[in-house]
């Protein structure tokens, strides 16, 4: 009996230590762009207004609940959407962005692994009325879509009742185990990232620009592609060049760096000693979690 006890003590500690060892991605809630579109919550130049979705009485309520479920039953580091906003305003980094860039704001700014996009909409059908929830899991580094649930909840309920659904019909347990088994899948092979290079104007040389290294000659481009074949978890990233610019798509980083989570700014940081060695400075301007964009000027 004795010995019967003490395998259950190990096996439970055993696997307390395995939950605990687990690395989770951090979540952020945000309002899905096209229910935005479609309720009017834009610019006047047409794009999504983030600010004035976050305020919707349905998105606020329907937030809060699944932020706190997500924090509290699934263990979720959750950045808020609103403060973030607040926090990117002034950042440099917005003069980096394009208008596209610009339409996703909170993704193209965010420094979350993964943004879950709700959109809710409320249904009628004669006299019966009903909500519905769609929520997608997007990558923070590419915007593509990693995972889609949906679930429809009696209108006695609420939109807030829709949280409450989601816990008793298990979806939302689903989709989180969905989101660990993904996330686990980047720990695996790689964030995707994406890596834009320009040259000051001030700088004599560019991308085509050739350096002798102990007998041997490289262009700047060629040193450049050489180190992210060297550190990337894969080398099938593509590659786009000119004199002026030159970018790296498809990247697949590390995640993980000494058991914590790296970003596309902390990853390229590691090439500044190389191209120290030949002169050559870079001020590197993060775009999120998984875009950066570096400008090479002279040492």
């Amino acid at each position: 009996m004795k010995l019967l006890y003490s395998y259950i003590i190990l096996s439970l500690l055993s696997i307390s230590a395995l939950a605990q060892d687990i690395i989770k991605p951090t979540i952020m809630i945000i309002p899905d762009a096209d229910w935005c579109i479609a309720k009017g919550d834009t610019t006047s130049d047409g794009l999504v207004d983030y600010e004035a979705a976050v305020i919707d009485d349905y998105f606020s309520s329907v937030n809060v609940g699944l932020e706190g479920l997500m924090v509290r039953d699934y263990g979720y580091e959750c950045e808020n959407l609103s403060a973030k906003l607040e926090d990117i305003k002034n950042t440099e980094a917005l003069s980096m962005l394009t208008s596209e860039q610009l339409e996703t704001l909170s993704l193209a700014a965010t420094d979350t692994d993964i943004c879950v996009s709700i959109a809710i909409f409320k249904k009628k059908h004669g006299p019966k009325v009903w909500f519905e929830l769609n929520f997608k899991a997007l990558d923070s580094s590419t915007l593509r879509v990693m995972h889609a649930e949906s679930v429809v909840s009696p209108s006695r309920t609420g939109a807030t009742g829709l949280i409450d659904y989601l816990v008793h019909s298990g979806v939302l347990e689903h989709f989180c185990n969905s989101l660990q088994r993904l996330f686990d899948d980047q720990i695996k092979n790689g964030r995707e990232c994406r890596f834009d290079f320009s040259i000051d104007n001030s700088c004599d040389f560019d991308f085509n620009t050739t350096i002798t290294d102990n007998g041997d000659s490289y262009t700047i481009e060629e040193i450049i592609g050489l180190w992210f074949s060297e550190n990337t978890v894969s080398t099938g990233f593509v590659k786009g060049i000119s004199n002026s610019t030159l970018s790296f798509k498809r990247t697949r980083i590390p995640l993980l760096q000494n058991g914590k989570k790296i970003d596309a700014q902390r990853f390229v940081r590691g090439m500044r000693p190389t191209l120290n060695k030949y002169g050559i400075n870079m001020n590197i301007y993060p775009l999120g979690i998984g875009k950066a964009h570096i400008v090479l000027t002279k040492l």
